[in-house]
């Protein structure tokens, strides 16, 4: 896409689902596809396909909804919300991991440190966030703040770095 708006290449031609929270990694786009509604109607998958837009496979899909929170800075490991909790996977075959179990009704933003080893996790359970720092290697989990309250949109993590 050119700075104008013009040239931009539409990858999918779905029509009936949204698709979501598209990120880069090694071997391509990562996204999610599904329904954005609130309540029973929503749903989501995560789906993989070439950065042309070609060879899209599912990657994470079954009972309760998947969204894509952020992939590794080495572009091979996912980190994904769903069925209450946050949940890391290599991109490929394989299965996923459960890292941090949610209250139910939770908002997560998630993103990976830039060695791709710990993930810090902002959660927002009924008005109150935490941040938590995640080592993916232990699953050692150390709560970084709690309890704070801010006025105006849930926000990113942004410029994470675990503290040695």
């Amino acid at each position: 896409m050119r700075p104008n708006g013009t040239g931009l290449t539409r990858l999918t031609t779905t029509s009936r689902v949204d698709e979501f929270d598209p990120r880069y990694f090694a071997g391509g786009i990562v996204f999610s596809r599904g329904n954005q509604s609130e309540g029973a109607a929503g749903y989501a998958d995560i789906y993989t396909m070439k950065a042309n837009g070609a060879k899209v496979k599912p990657l994470v899909q079954g009972v309760g909804s998947a969204y894509v929170e952020d992939v590794s800075p080495q572009g091979h490991t996912l980190i994904f919300r769903r069925d209450r909790g946050l949940w890391v996977k290599k991109i490929g075959p394989g299965k996923a991991k459960k890292v941090v179990e949610l209250a139910d009704g939770s908002q997560t933003n998630s993103v990976f440190s830039s060695d791709g080893t710990s993930v810090a996790t902002l959660i927002e359970t009924r008005g109150v966030d935490q941040l938590m720092a995640i080592n993916l290697a232990n699953g050692r989990k150390t709560e970084v703040a709690d309890s704070f309250q801010e006025e105006g949109t849930f926000g990113s993590v942004i410029d994470w770095q675990p503290v040695r």
